[in-house]
């Protein structure tokens, strides 16, 4: 009794189809699905094993990209073989047919993007670390996303070629819009040529801090359309390449030195013998410290102003590009500059005004 009610409901037909033809669909998808698991796990363990003996790694670096798609592929088998048991119309079949050919080109594209990543990240990244420019580096990642696009597009041109759509109609659209799109992409162009230009005459490179645009941050990643910059406030700003062939760029990464200027102010009452010995003390301190320019430490009496003698105080500070070097080197000076001229007893100016009552009479 129990047999026959499986046997009656397996044998129901749906769309032409029984339930047990459309079980064996699914079971052939998933048995090709273990299979293609089964393989990747030999390829990953044993055939990788004695890729890894052989003297070159492009062996390995192929068998690396085949290793995930093999069960793609596999399974792409079984749906094929599937799909063929059942009883479809030539309309359904067509497009069964249609939808296997556009997952075949997706399969490859993918196996061929990470075979190209592999070769770049094995082959190039390696070559470029031992050169002395950072061009090279620059150019890695962009390579990666080039060479995906180039893939994708042309995979997109094939699968529009699989759906029935004619190429050279679409090129020859493209060939009579080129001149709205070469209006509608000058903006892009210009960003383009502005990255190129970035990439010449390399004005800044990866993780210098610049000044750009009222901007002021290290960079963080240089693209061929648009420099990405970390902001000293933590934020990060996404800049178009073609602001750098119109804006002013201050490379600070590139300053040999920062130089630190400013004033201080005596009280008038304070004789020259004092200034003299305020001027010294400041110049000792500023000379022994380990991060200032020996050679560029300039203290002199500058000028009389409204209120106070002013001494007039510049250095600069060899800091390598690192920010921190500097706010350390200043803080550590300012406060030993505090401290002496305080020990010595010197006398700070701050504003004052004299004001004198007339008496009438």
């Amino acid at each position: 009794m129990v047999m026959e009610l499986i046997s009656e409901i397996l044998d129901y037909n749906i769309l032409g189809n029984s339930i047990w033809q459309y079980l064996l669909f699914v079971g052939t998808i998933f048995f090709t699905y273990i299979i293609g698991k089964i393989l990747n796990y030999i390829i990953k363990t044993i055939i990788l094993s004695f890729t890894r003996k052989t003297k070159t790694r492009l062996d390995d670096l192929i068998i690396d990209a085949v290793s995930p798609p093999i069960i793609f592929f596999v399974s792409l088998f079984g749906f094929y073989i599937g799909y063929n048991l059942l009883n479809l119309s030539e309309k359904v079949i067509k497009i069964f047919s249609g939808l296997t050919d556009v997952l075949v080109i997706i399969g490859i594209s993918w196996l061929l993007i990470r075979f190209l990543d592999s070769i770049i990240e094995n082959y190039f990244v390696p070559f470029t670390a031992k050169t002395k420019s950072d061009l090279d580096d620059q150019l890695v990642p962009i390579l990666r996303k080039l060479s995906k696009v180039i893939v994708i597009i042309i995979a997109g041109l094939m699968i529009l070629n699989k759906l029935g759509y004619n190429i050279n109609s679409i090129l020859a659209g493209l060939g009579l819009g080129g001149l709205a799109f070469a209006l509608a992409a000058k903006d892009i162009l210009a960003n383009l040529f502005g990255g190129v230009a970035v990439f010449t005459s390399q004005p800044f490179k990866i993780g210098d801090r610049i000044k750009v645009d009222g901007h002021d941050g290290h960079v963080q990643t240089i693209e061929i359309r648009t420099t990405t910059i970390k902001t000293l406030d933590g934020t990060h700003v996404i800049i178009p390449n073609s602001k750098f062939s119109e804006q002013i760029i201050e490379n600070i990464t590139r300053e040999p030195a920062r130089k630190i200027a400013f004033t201080i102010g005596l009280t008038y009452d304070t004789p020259p013998q004092r200034i003299q010995k305020a001027i010294e003390i400041i110049k000792d301190i500023i000379a022994k410290h380990n991060h200032t320019v020996k050679k560029e430490i300039n203290v002199f009496f500058d000028e009389f102003g409204n209120f106070s003698l002013n001494i007039k105080v510049i250095y600069f500070i060899d800091y390598k590009g690192n920010a921190e070097i500097v706010f350390k080197t200043k803080n550590e000076i300012n406060n030993e500059i505090l401290t002496r001229l305080n020990k010595e007893k010197f006398n700070f100016a701050f504003p004052t005004q004299t004001i004198e009552l007339v008496k009438k009479r």
